[in-house]
């Protein structure tokens, strides 16, 4: 299977710099192998990780647009390192970077097929 990862509404705040102090995202990113909970579970970077896309509305009205690669993070399974760019709009050119921690609902991947996790944040999101 080659899930999509599916984010809407998501909130940043706490932002210095910039002129902006918090936002709201979109995202989709696409699993490029097949993957399952085991899998996912094992922790294992991927030679492929799953790409996808970013659109920030930050609470000044201006918006960023970017690109996204959800990296594994070694020995942790339930993190992923989030890298990309800033390719439109407030902060075009500029690097991103932030760490999450994901949980599955509880019996997803145990009793049920995984279906959604909530994500918090490991380090904050970073745009230089």
């Amino acid at each position: 299977m080659k899930p999509t990862v599916t984010v809407n509404n998501g909130k940043v705040g706490g932002c210095t710099g910039g002129g902006v102090t918090s936002g709201t995202f979109v995202s989709v990113s696409k699993f490029h192998e097949g993957t399952n909970c085991t899998i996912l579970l094992q922790g294992k970077p991927s030679t492929n990780p799953p790409t996808g896309t970013i659109k920030t509305t930050w609470n000044n009205g201006k918006t960023s647009s970017g690109t996204v690669t959800l990296n594994s993070v070694s020995g942790q399974p339930t993190e992923t390192h989030i890298t990309g760019k800033v390719t439109s709009g407030l902060f075009s050119g500029k690097s991103l970077s932030a760490t999450l921690s994901f949980a599955p609902k509880s019996g997803d991947c145990t009793s049920t097929p995984l279906k959604s996790v909530t994500f918090k944040l490991v380090n904050k999101l970073t745009i230089s």
